[in-house]
């Protein structure tokens, strides 16, 4: 399940598929410690690609930005969650 940030409620959770997020790119190692593997139904890519208030933008290429407001439809997706340490 994805939550909001603490303090960043008005700032969208960063989601991407598997090969379109480089590590290296995400700022301080230290900040970036696990790996995140969401396993989502069939349904969660078309509700990407249609998402109206979807943020996707040339610089976050292959990513979404889901606003807080869309997580809970979102987490209705998740089949399940692994977690990695880098």
């Amino acid at each position: 399940m994805l939550l909001p940030r603490p303090g960043h409620l008005g700032q969208p959770k960063w989601v991407g598929f598997e090969g379109t997020i480089n590590p290296k790119s995400l700022g301080k190692p230290k900040n970036y410690t696990h790996k995140m593997t969401i396993n989502l139904s069939q349904d969660a890519r078309p509700w990407l690609d249609r998402l109206a208030n979807a943020e996707q933008n040339s610089w976050e290429g292959g990513r979404w930005g889901i606003r807080a407001e869309q997580l809970e439809e979102f987490n209705s997706m998740v089949e399940s969650i692994t977690v990695t340490p880098r």
